[in-house]
């Protein structure tokens, strides 16, 4: 059996639906309805898991002692914290909602305690069971099948009536005063944590409370300031952490004003940063209610310091028709706070009565808010001009002219609409303690952070925006002008001729000097970071340096890094000097490709040169057979001819003999030596190139015949008469060819051998 806490069971009270509605109407007591406008409400640090695996969507079962007594109808959300379902309890046949947390996610058991067994208003939402089933915590709680008063809100663009409202105030606080009475903090109260439980009597519930805390004292603190919804957190939790009653009560506040008007509070801060720096740098503007008592409600309830913020006690006199007093704090103008215009500046559909809010909306809103003012049409920035002129304090903007970028103007406009405004310039928190992420970011080109740079230093805007103040999540502008002229003084000094003499490798200073010309922007990146890195930081780099110096094996790279007043160029051309070791890396690699290339040439080579010498040989002999061919031909031509005598005929016979057999051997002898690789210095080849290279065009063709048709008709008439010159001739001229060839092949192989040699080193 699950660990079970069971409270009091009364009679039930009897749920009344609104008129048309059926039981399967949309809305459960614990629910948080997510909208657009009300995100889902955060969690403690440590409250939620991170992942989903844990949790089986509704089709699935429950956990087996929670699917033997209950039957899932519906889903009705799910968050952070854990998931609703509407169940039905199989023993009675009653609708319940059951809140099933995530594992490992116990909700304090001090504020479930109390209400369970505490709770007496019927505006407080009723819990029957808390348990664990399965390590998982639950709870089991009354069902409400009406809308929630967020849908009422939206359902009444114009507000709602003053009597819904004041029954609102009046059953809220009650729910409000009884958590209080048993030191609980609800947290998260808003429109749709409070559901409507009928129309006719009005009544409404209040639900949610995942995330209440017990305070033991008056007041508690957290390092968590994410809790809870972001548009009903007052400013004492945003700007400390601080929780008490008086959290409830703001809340209630910025409820009370959302339905009264219809619309959100603040409606045109989107980002919770600029609704966060709203919230802490003034009293809220009220005057959009047009009923005065709940104008004075809202005043009382949104003051800013929490010791003068009302509470149960002004809430119930103001019930009975008296008129509490507000602390004057919360009652714009006062001493430091914003001056309204006399008129509003709309600006994106909504009006603008206070300069802060329109210099964060502006600044939230960067990229439209340039476009806006300084596009094609001037009129936008002409009605600025005119609604600032109903402030006397307004500073006159620096003349820039119209060639200056939109993004400086806007800049410098905003200056005029709110000067303590958080030092921003285009969605970039320009503050000393962010300097050095921004310029690292620059130096890397990453997104529009180098165009950031580049403007802080063309335009000189680091003073401008030193007068900026700090705001929750935002750093302030203080020391800014420090920080602009180390910048300058860095930039002087990493430019000049003894930085530029220290890179010693041409290369690298050249590279330098192409930084410098054609990537400003990034080289005012590096001289920013230099000036605002601090120790830890720069060692960080010092570090990353010399592991880098390490691993490249650039000696000037290397004794660059080895300089401490030469950090940030040792920076700056790290990616250099690594691109000139990978380099250096791959023709080294290359180098020791094409050697492993030359010993796998040469001795293929030599294997050919051995095994091959057969087909050499028979190379040779073809070869010295056609020259026999030839001289057989000759010394018969001369024969016939019948121009010298028999004897000489028998001696050019003899010759021939001779000469085909000195020629069979210094052929046989060549090819035997060269093997495999012979055959382009074999004598067939080697004349068929000769005589190829001649006839290369067509009249070379027939020069070539012409050549060769000359040296028969000379060989044929010096056979004839002298027949043994022709065959000695030859032989002689054989022998001398062989010798080049020889020569040639020997001169190949040095080559190639000087080749290998040069790869090695």
């Amino acid at each position: 059996m699950p660990d079970v806490v069971t409270g009091p069971h009364p009679p039930e009270d009897a749920t009344r639906l609104d008129p048309g509605r059926g039981g399967a109407g949309g809305g459960g007591s614990g629910a948080t309805w997510s909208r657009d406008d009300e995100p889902d409400t955060e969690q403690d640090p440590g409250r939620v898991r991170p992942g989903r695996q844990d949790v089986p969507p509704w089709s699935r079962r429950l956990p087996d002692e929670l699917g033997a007594r209950f039957t899932v109808l519906r889903e009705l959300s799910s968050g952070g914290e854990g998931d609703l379902y509407v169940v039905r309890e199989r023993a009675t046949g009653l609708d319940r909602v059951l809140k099933l947390y995530r594992t490992g996610w116990t909700p304090d058991q001090r504020v479930t305690g109390y209400v369970l067994r505490s709770r007496r208003s019927r505006h407080l939402v009723r819990m029957f069971e808390v348990g664990t089933a399965e390590r998982r915590s639950y709870e089991i709680m009354e069902y409400l099948a009406g809308h929630t008063a967020a849908d009422l809100r939206r359902r009444h663009p114009d507000g709602l009536g003053r009597d819904l409202l004041t029954a609102v105030v009046r059953q809220v606080t009650e729910a409000l005063a009884e958590l209080h009475a048993g030191n609980i903090v609800h947290r998260d109260l808003k429109p749709s944590n409070i559901l409507v439980r009928g129309l006719d009597p009005f009544e409404v519930v209040l639900v949610d409370i995942g995330i209440s805390r017990y305070v033991d004292d008056v007041e508690e603190f957290t390092r968590n300031r994410d809790a809870g919804s972001v548009r009903y957190r007052p400013p004492e939790f945003i700007a400390g952490g601080v929780i008490s009653a008086a959290y409830d009560w703001w809340s209630l506040g910025i409820s009370l004003f959302e339905l009264a008007t219809g619309r959100q509070m603040l409606a045109g801060l989107r980002d919770d940063v600029a609704l966060n720096v709203r919230y802490t740098t003034g009293a809220l503007d009220v005057s959009a209610l047009s009923d005065e008592r709940f104008r004075l409600l809202c005043r009382g309830l949104l003051t800013p310091d929490p010791d003068e913020r009302w509470d149960e006690n002004q809430l119930r006199r103001w019930l009975a028709g008296e008129s509490p007093a507000v602390a004057t704090t919360s009652t714009p103008p006062g001493p430091g706070r914003p001056t309204p215009a006399g008129l509003p500046y709309r600006y994106l559909d909504v009006d603008y009565w206070y300069r802060p809010e329109l210099a964060m909306a502006m600044t939230e809103t960067w990229q439209t808010a340039a476009a806006l003012l300084f596009g094609d049409d001037l009129e936008p920035d002409r009605r600025l001009g005119r609604w600032l002129r109903q402030f006397p304090d307004v500073p006159t903007p620096p003349g820039r002219g119209r060639r200056t970028s939109p993004n400086v103007r806007l800049l410098d406009r905003l200056q005029t609409v709110d000067p303590a405004r958080p030092p921003v310039y285009r969605n970039e928190n320009i503050a000393v303690d962010r300097l050095y992420d921004l310029a690292h970011r620059a130096l890397g080109t990453v997104g529009g952070s180098a165009d950031v740079v580049r403007d802080l230093w063309t335009f000189d805007l680091l003073p401008v925006l030193s007068t900026g103040s700090s705001a929750p999540g935002l750093s302030g502008g203080e020391g800014l002008r420090e920080v602009r002229d180390r910048w300058r003084q860095e930039h002087v000094r990493l430019t000049s001729p003894a930085s530029l003499a220290a890179v010693t490798d041409p290369d690298a200073r050249a590279e330098l000097r192409r930084l410098l010309k054609d990537e400003a922007p990034r080289f005012h990146a590096l001289t920013l970071l230099a000036c605002v890195a601090t120790d830890d930081q720069r060692h960080a780099v010092r570090r990353d340096l010399v592991e880098r110096a390490r691993e490249t094996h650039e000696s000037w790279f290397s004794t660059l890094v080895a300089q401490p007043g030469h950090l940030w160029l040792a920076y700056v051309l790290a990616p250099f000097a690594e691109s000139t070791a990978d380099r250096k890396a791959a023709e080294e690699e290359a180098a020791r490709v094409r050697r492993e290339w030359l010993r796998r040439t040469e001795a293929v080579r030599e294997w050919s040169r051995r095994q091959n010498r057969p087909r050499a040989l028979s190379l040779a002999v073809g070869g010295v057979c056609a020259m026999a061919v030839v001289l057989v031909m000759l010394v018969g031509l001369g024969d016939a001819a019948d121009v010298v005598s028999d004897a000489a005929i028998v001696d050019a016979w003899f010759a021939v003999v001779a000469s085909v057999a000195v020629a069979l051997t210094v052929e046989s002898l060549l090819a035997w030596t060269i093997g495999g690789r012979f055959r382009p210095y074999s004598m067939l080849v080697a004349a068929a190139v000769t005589v190829g290279r001649l006839a290369r065009r067509v009249t070379g063709r027939w020069l070539a015949l012409a050549v060769v048709g000359g040296l028969f008709v000379g060989a044929g008439l010096v056979t004839a008469y002298a027949p043994v010159v022709t065959p000695v001739a030859v032989a002689v001229l054989m022998v001398v060819w062989t010798i080049a060839r020889y020569l040639a092949w020997l001169d190949e192989v040095e080559r190639e051998r000087a080749d290998i040699a040069a790869a090695e080193t």
